[in-house]
């Protein structure tokens, strides 16, 4: 690994700690969603494609429903809609992740813990 990517990597890891952070300590939906959207932006900053910010954040809020509360998750997506059919596969960040059979051990084990017999409406 080069001492740039480390660097970028350091630096991503420790937004996100601190985001985390600041998700668990917030008291109101506003203060959670400002921390997911920390979250999600060290997600979207090491995604090697070219995607724009907001559809980045629209398809990471849908891939997340399972990982943060409705309310949140609800609060997060009216400030990204999803945009087309989801691009993230449930609870993981890989932009084209969705459907890739990579991926499809997350999906099983999502669809058997809330006891999903489809995938939820987007």
């Amino acid at each position: 690994m080069n001492s740039n990517h480390e660097s970028d990597y350091s630096k991503r890891e420790t937004k996100k700690a601190n985001a985390w952070e600041m998700y668990r300590s917030s008291t109101t939906i506003e203060e959670r969603v400002s921390a997911m959207i920390q979250i999600m932006e060290t997600h979207y900053s090491r995604n090697p494609e070219s995607i724009p910010y907001s559809l980045y954040a629209s398809h990471w809020g849908y891939a997340q429903q399972f990982n943060f509360s409705k309310e949140e998750v609800n609060a997060f997506r009216k400030k990204f809609p999803l945009k087309g059919k989801p691009r993230i596969e449930l609870s993981c960040t890989d932009w084209d992740s969705f459907g890739n059979r990579g991926y499809a051990y997350i999906r099983e084990q999502i669809f058997q813990q809330y006891n999903l017999t489809k995938l939820p409406h987007f």
